[in-house]
């Protein structure tokens, strides 16, 4: 038992699964071990997994378990491709040698008896991809009932990093976890397609198309309890209520809630031209009129030949924000004080775009 981390020992769980349609009675048995791995990456560590790994497969092959349903899931703090530990490499005459590899490949090479489901997922870590340290092993008893991909019974994942259900959790590394949840989807009915349920597409207001200001979106959502998720490009995160677009922007939304399918994604392009301010025209290109730097953060400085009167900045609600005097040649215009956003300015005729960083 030194091979598994301090104090947690691999627990078993043996219950019923219960399933419609199957020639045994609704009623099939799985056997589900939970391991929690030695961590770090010395060798110790290292031989310590390894250890802890042949062991239970070594029980697992035994007359108690071998015709068993098995899944074997946790956190194995290590790879299924490779390892994490650093000292299994060594480099001879500029080439690298392996002198270890993952301390599971006990389960994953008997591939006539076991089978690594999460042995293809990646996440991101220190800047580059990783195999995962969160695993599932299944035994060759349920290999028939893994949905392996999005292409099978109508499901749209099968083996998967539940990335949502992060994002519908503020603060999901410090307030629940530093380990992203894994699932593996299993089907035990007849030999008819499952059938679920799916959230309603997301309904995005207004429509897009061609705006001349700064347009609040919402988003709806027709099946009660359902979370949304909202994109403009990088990725989703949940939606918490209205949403204002300054510039040309394309969202897309989809939403999702346990026990049905996510819905379809929706999306919406929306075109900001900025051509009023107060009511007034806009002209992008004033000649007589420069300003930079553009993006400006601290200071705007605004030029031209012959410049005379005031200048004011506008905010995109038409809301004037800042004024003042020009001298000839022009001026320079502490904006710190701005919040960040995209703003007008306006000499006499002559109306000029800015972002304030």
């Amino acid at each position: 038992m030194w091979c598994w981390s301090g104090g947690r020992f691999p627990a078993l769980y043996n219950f019923n699964f219960l399933a419609e349609g199957t020639t045994e009675g609704r009623k099939i048995p799985i056997s589900l071990v939970n391991i929690h791995a030695k961590a770090m990456g010395d060798a110790t560590s290292y031989v310590r997994r390894k250890g802890g790994s042949e062991g239970l497969k070594a029980i697992l092959d035994g007359e108690g378990y071998n015709d068993k349903r098995i899944i074997v899931l946790g956190d194995f703090n290590d790879y299924f491709v490779g390892t994490q530990y650093p000292g299994c490499e060594e480099t001879v005459s500029g080439k690298i040698y392996k002198l270890a590899g993952s301390p599971y490949e006990n389960f994953l090479f008997d591939v006539a008896n076991y089978k690594g489901l999460t042995k293809d997922l990646r996440q991101t870590f220190a800047g580059g991809l990783t195999p995962l340290i969160d695993n599932i092993i299944v035994s060759n008893e349920l290999f028939d009932n893994v949905i392996y991909d999005d292409s099978y019974q109508g499901y749209d994942k099968g083996i998967f990093r539940e990335t949502e259900v992060i994002a519908s959790i503020a603060g999901f590394d410090t307030t629940t976890t530093d380990h992203t949840p894994i699932s593996a989807l299993f089907y035990f009915g007849s030999t008819e397609s499952p059938t679920r349920d799916t959230v309603k597409t997301p309904v995005i207001s207004p429509l897009g198309g061609n705006y001349n200001d700064s347009v609040a979106v919402s988003v709806t959502c027709a099946t009660e309890g359902a979370t949304i998720l909202v994109s403009t490009g990088s990725g989703y995160s949940v939606y918490t209520g209205q949403m204002v677009f300054h510039e040309n922007t394309t969202v897309s939304v989809k939403a999702f809630k346990g026990g049905m399918d996510t819905s379809a994604v929706a999306s919406e392009t929306y075109n900001i031209a900025h051509t009023s301010v107060s009511g007034e025209t806009i002209d992008n290109a004033a000649g007589d009129v420069k300003i930079y730097p553009n993006p400006a953060k601290n200071e705007l400085t605004i030029s031209g030949d012959n410049l005379r009167g005031n200048f004011e900045i506008y905010n995109l609600l038409g809301t004037k924000v800042m004024n003042g005097s020009l001298r000839a040649k022009g001026k320079t215009v502490n904006i710190s004080s701005l919040p960040a956003g995209i703003y007008i300015v306006k000499v006499g005729d002559y109306k000029v775009k800015f972002i304030k960083e």
